[in-house]
C-alpha cells in the first residue's frame, strides 16, 4: 500500500510530477492506462494519484513520440508533397506543392479524410509463438479457438516450411501442409470451418488460389493468380456464405483487379477493374457484415505507394463493384489490412518516413473526417482477427517483425575482436562518439518506436533522448555533437512527414535549423552541413551558420546527400545519392569539383579530424575492409576487416583507437496476441 506521503492530490500536481501540461496527463489517464484515482462523493475533477504507481505506470510503457506534445500533430493533406525548394531556416514557412500525379490518378474519387489525426491507444500484446524462424499470416477458426498460419521452419529444428495449425491454450503445432518446394502463405479459414483457402508460389514466382480440407488432405487449386503477391497482406476472404473466394488477380486473358471465384470451379466474376493500367488492387477483405469490401490499390509510383479503398458489395453475382471510395493513402506499402470488430474501423500496418522501415499497427476510422490512430507501436506485418463475441470483442494477431542491427566495438589492433554494444533485440545503428569519447550517441528502436539514444562508451546506462514531441528519423548522419560537446544535431519530424534539422542542447528544447537531411558541424562549430534538393529536384550539399536566422547556402554543383568536411577544412567531400555514386571533393573557395573515387551504394564512408575512412565490401564474402586515408589522393591503409556487411553507420573515438560499428542481423517474425480486442 503506498505511503499518504507519495500522494498527489490533484491534476496539476500530477501534472507537475510528470513535467507535462494538465491536458496532456488527463488524455493519458483517458488512453494510456495512467493511474489516477477519482473521488466518488467529491466535486466534479476531483482526483487523487500515488507518484509510486505513476513510476510503475511509466517503467512499464513507452511514450510515443506524440504523446511528449500537447498537440498531436496531424498529417499532411492528400496530395501535398514536400517541396524541392530552396531550404529556409526558421518556423514560418511551408514545404508542399500539389502532387498533380496522384490526384489525377485518383480523379473520380471521393478523398475522405483531409488530415488523421495519430493518436496512440495502446493495448497489451503477448506473444503467441516464439518458435526458431519466423510465422506470419495469422488466421482464425469460426469459433476462435485456433490459428492457422505460415512457419518458415528453423534449419536448426525438425519442422518444415509450410501452413501449421495451432490451438490458442495449446503449446503444439500440427502441420496442414507442408515442404514440397512451394511457399504457401495467407491462409484464410471458411465460415464453415472445413476449408482453409491460402496463396501458394514456385520457384518461378507462379501464384495459385488454392484450399485444403481443414483436417488436410489433398489441396485444390482454385486459379492462376498471375501476380506476384509478398507476404505483407492477407490475399484473399471468403464471402459470408462460403460461395466465393475474394482475391486480385491478374487473368490470362488481361482481366486485372479483384475477382469473385467459385471454389469449386474456378469460375471468376471481375468486381474492380484495372485492365491494362499500372498498379494493382489487393488484399480484399470484407466487413463483419459483408456489405463492405475493403481492398489497396497499389499504384507503385515513386513517393505513392498505394490507397486504401472501400465499396458497397452488389447484391448480385454479376454486378461490378461500386465506385470505390479512396479513404486513406500512403507513401509505404501497407500490410495486414482487416476490419475491426464493430464493422466502423479498418485495422493495417504501415509506416511513416520516422518510423521506416518499421511498420506500425494502425485503426482507421470511417466516419467524416477519417482518423489514423495508433493501436501498437509493436513492428507489425499481417493482421488476423476472429470473429466479433456477444460483447463486441475479438482477438487480434499479428506478426510483429523485427528489422534488427546490431552495434560492435573494435579495438584498432591485429588481435582485437569485436564486442557488441548496448545490445537489444530491435534496430540499432548509426553510433556517434562525443568529442570526449566518453558517450555514444545511436539511433535505436528498442524501446517500440525509434528514437535517438545515448550510452556510455563501454555500452552501459543507455537512456533515451526526449525530442520534445519530435519524431526521430534515423538517416544515415544520425546524430552528430558540436566540437565542444555542448550540442546534438541530428534530423526529426513534426508528425508531417518533413525531414528537418534540428540542433539540441541536452535538457532543452530543439532548435529547427533547416529542412533537409544527414547534418553535421564544421570542426570551427560555425557551420552546420546538410543536405537537401534545390529547385533541378537533385540533393545537394548546403551549409548554414549556426546562429537563429541565418540563410542557408549551396556549396555543391553536381550534387550529394553525405556531406562531410574533409580534414584541413578547405573542402567538404559529397558522397552522391544517385547514379553515379561517387565522391567528390568540393572546395569552399569556389574551385571546381573534383570527382575523387567511385562509391557502391551504402558502402560504409566517415571523417574525423585527421582520416578519411571507407569500406569495400568483399567479393563473395560476408565481410567488410575499412580503409583510412588522409587525402583521397594518397594511398589508403588497411583498418580493420568487419565480419558482415556493415553500413554507412560507423564512427572513430576521437583518440582513433576504437572503432564502432553497426551490420545487420538476422531478422525474425513471431505471432502476438491481443484478447478482447474492441
Amino acid at each position: 500500500m503506498p505511503e499518504e506521503a507519495d500522494r498527489l492530490d490533484s491534476w496539476k500536481q500530477i501534472a507537475a510530477y510528470l513535467g507535462k501540461s494538465e491536458r496532456t496527463v488527463r488524455r493519458w489517464h483517458e488512453t494510456e492506462g495512467l493511474p489516477v484515482h477519482k473521488h466518488q462523493h467529491h466535486q466534479r475533477g476531483s482526483v487523487w494519484a500515488y507518484a509510486s504507481e505513476i513510476d510503475a505506470w511509466r517503467q512499464s510503457r513507452v511514450l510515443n513520440p506524440w504523446d511528449l506534445d500537447p498537440e498531436p500533430p496531424t498529417d499532411s493533406p492528400p496530395g501535398e508533397l514536400p517541396s524541392t525548394e530552396l531550404p529556409k531556416t526558421g518556423h514560418t514557412w511551408k514545404w508542399g506543392i500539389p502532387a498533380v500525379v496522384v490526384l489525377a490518378a485518383l480523379s473520380g474519387w471521393i478523398l475522405v479524410g483531409r488530415r488523421h489525426a495519430q493518436e496512440s491507444v495502446e493495448w497489451v500484446a503477448t506473444p503467441f509463438t516464439a518458435f526458431p524462424g519466423s510465422e506470419s499470416s495469422p488466421a482464425f477458426s469460426p469459433d476462435g479457438r485456433t490459428v492457422v498460419f505460415f512457419y518458415t521452419g528453423s534449419p536448426d529444428g525438425p519442422l518444415q516450411r509450410g501452413l501449421y495449425v495451432k490451438k490458442l491454450d495449446r503449446d503444439d503445432l500440427t502441420p496442414l501442409i507442408v515442404g514440397g518446394g512451394l511457399l504457401r502463405y495467407s491462409p484464410a479459414w471458411s465460415p464453415r470451418g472445413d476449408r482453409i483457402a491460402y496463396v501458394d508460389r514456385n520457384s518461378k514466382e507462379e501464384t495459385r488460389l488454392m484450399w485444403i480440407p481443414q483436417s488436410g488432405g489433398d489441396p485444390h487449386e482454385v486459379a492462376k493468380l498471375g501476380l506476384l503477391l509478398t507476404m505483407e497482406n492477407v490475399h484473399t476472404t471468403w464471402s459470408l456464405d462460403g460461395r466465393w473466394l475474394y482475391a486480385g488477380a491478374l487473368l490470362a486473358d488481361g482481366r486485372k483487379g479483384i475477382f469473385r471465384f467459385d471454389p469449386d470451379t474456378g469460375d471468376a466474376v471481375q468486381i474492380t477493374r484495372r485492365d491494362g493500367q499500372a498498379g494493382r488492387d489487393i488484399a480484399p477483405t470484407l466487413s463483419p457484415d459483408g456489405r463492405t469490401l475493403a481492398f489497396v490499390r497499389d499504384t507503385a509510383s515513386i513517393g505513392y505507394f498505394g490507397v486504401v479503398q472501400i465499396a458497397t458489395v452488389p447484391a448480385a453475382v454479376s454486378e461490378p463493384l461500386a465506385e470505390p471510395t479512396v479513404i486513406d493513402y500512403g507513401r509505404f506499402l501497407y500490410g495486414g489490412l482487416a476490419w475491426a470488430p464493430s464493422g466502423k474501423e479498418l485495422l493495417f500496418c504501415t509506416a511513416t518516413p520516422s518510423s521506416q522501415p518499421a511498420r506500425s499497427l494502425y485503426r482507421l476510422t470511417l466516419d467524416k473526417p477519417t482518423r489514423r490512430i495508433r493501436v501498437l507501436s509493436d513492428n507489425c506485418l499481417t493482421v488476423g482477427i476472429s470473429r466479433p463475441g456477444p460483447d463486441g470483442t475479438a482477438d487480434l494477431m499479428y506478426g510483429t517483425f523485427q528489422v534488427r542491427s546490431e552495434m560492435f566495438r573494435l579495438a584498432l589492433n591485429e588481435k582485437s575482436q569485436p564486442k557488441p554494444f548496448a545490445r537489444s533485440t530491435r534496430y540499432d545503428t548509426r553510433p556517434a562518439y562525443s568529442p570526449d569519447g566518453k558517450q555514444v550517441a545511436f539511433f535505436s528502436s528498442r524501446s517500440g518506436f525509434p528514437s535517438f539514444w545515448i550510452a556510455a562508451a563501454d555500452g552501459s546506462n543507455p537512456y533515451r533522448i526526449d525530442l520534445k514531441g519530435l519524431s526521430a528519423v534515423g538517416e544515415f548522419g544520425g546524430m552528430r555533437p558540436s566540437p565542444d560537446g555542448k550540442e546534438w544535431v541530428f534530423t526529426a519530424d513534426r508528425g508531417d512527414s518533413v525531414t528537418r534539422v534540428f540542433t539540441l542542447h541536452l535538457g532543452s528544447e530543439p532548435v529547427e535549423i533547416a529542412k533537409g537531411h544527414c547534418p553535421s558541424f564544421s570542426r570551427d562549430g560555425q557551420w552546420i552541413f546538410f543536405s537537401a534538393p534545390a529547385a533541378d529536384g537533385i540533393y545537394h550539399g548546403w551549409r548554414v551558420r549556426r546562429k537563429a536566422g541565418a540563410v542557408p547556402e549551396r556549396i555543391t554543383k553536381s550534387g550529394g546527400y553525405l556531406i562531410y568536411e574533409a580534414p584541413g577544412g578547405k573542402s567538404v567531400l559529397a558522397v552522391a545519392h544517385s547514379s553515379p555514386f561517387v565522391v567528390r571533393e568540393v572546395p569552399l573557395d569556389g574551385r571546381p569539383e573534383i570527382e575523387r573515387m567511385p562509391i557502391r551504394l551504402l558502402s560504409p564512408f566517415g571523417v574525423t579530424q585527421e582520416w578519411i575512412y571507407y569500406g569495400v565490401a568483399v567479393v563473395g564474402d560476408a565481410r567488410t575492409k575499412l580503409f583510412r586515408t588522409r587525402s583521397l589522393s594518397s594511398k589508403p591503409e588497411l583498418v580493420a576487416e568487419i565480419g558482415g556487411r556493415a553500413d554507412f553507420s560507423f564512427d572513430v573515438s576521437p583518440d582513433g583507437k576504437e572503432l564502432i560499428y553497426s551490420v545487420g542481423a538476422n531478422p525474425a517474425t513471431d505471432l502476438m496476441l491481443i484478447r478482447r480486442f474492441r
